[in-house]
């Protein structure tokens, strides 16, 4: 797993660590519940279980600490931010490995950049959102005009 680029190799034990943590390690969940969700399980999600739970257990120590704060701090997020991330991670997930890898790719070289030069093309990418936000509302707004003046 070493051999991964950071992005994908991010991802990847997010999803196992939040996977087996949740499913393996519930802790407030007793035996007997485990056991009951387990056998609800369909065959091949116990066997995808196995695999990320074989994955967990083969990481160095140091490995599953960095997951499990990566883990902390997702909790702690609002639930629209969790979701948000839930629906961007599968929507990559959705793309065709070229345009995963591109993707990737620009996030290596935006890691690369100099901290102020990153920072000032994520303030322009805010800004520019917000230009579009405020454009879209003005458009719908005068949408909304015409068609007062039409009725």
């Amino acid at each position: 797993m070493n051999n991964l680029n950071p992005f994908k190799k991010g991802f990847i034990l997010l999803l196992i660590l939040l996977t087996t943590i949740s499913t393996l390690s519930a802790q407030d969940d007793s035996k007997k519940e485990l056991k009951e969700r387990w056998e609800k399980l369909s065959e091949s999600e116990k066997q995808e279980l196995r695999k990320r739970h074989d994955q967990w257990k083969s990481m160095s120590d140091a490995d599953k600490e960095v997951l499990k704060e990566r883990f902390k701090a997702f909790k702690k997020l609002p639930a629209e931010k969790k979701q948000k991330i839930r629906e961007s991670f599968k929507k990559f997930k959705s793309l065709t490995p070229e345009k995963q890898n591109k993707i990737k790719e620009r996030l290596r070289t935006f890691k690369k950049l100099d901290p102020k030069v990153r920072e000032n093309r994520i303030q322009k990418i805010r800004e520019r959102r917000k230009e579009r936000s405020s454009n879209r509302m003005n458009r719908s707004e005068n949408r909304e005009r015409r068609q007062r003046r039409t009725r």
